[in-house]
């Protein structure tokens, strides 16, 4: 959903919260909350990886980047989410006080 343009968001919008009793409508209000549920399921699974330290490895398995500063902020923005949420002790360790993980590109 993140990635829908200006007019797709105003459709999935109209669609969410249209009150007309037409068998389209009725199912594009389905499927946009069909839509928005899986996003929302999504994200958590997205999140619960994260934890997992599941961006320890690269490519990254959001976004794919591979390259110098994966795990910097400013050169990776998958990587302040993974500082955010990791919570594999080892990594935490690694992140916050300068161990190798930090320069790791590989």
């Amino acid at each position: 959903m993140n990635n829908m343009t200006t007019e797709e968001k105003k459709a999935f919008e109209w669609a969410l919260n249209q009150n007309y009793n037409s068998v389209a409508a009725t199912y594009a209000r389905v499927l946009a909350k069909y839509i928005q549920n899986n996003a929302e399921e999504g994200n958590r699974l997205e999140d619960m990886l994260f934890e997992m330290g599941a961006m320890e490895k690269p490519p990254c398995f959001v976004c794919g980047y591979n390259g110098p500063g994966y795990f910097q902020p400013d050169k990776h923005p998958c990587a302040e989410k993974h500082h955010r949420l990791c919570k594999t002790e080892a990594l935490f360790q690694d992140c916050f006080t300068g161990g190798k993980h930090e320069n790791t590109t590989k």
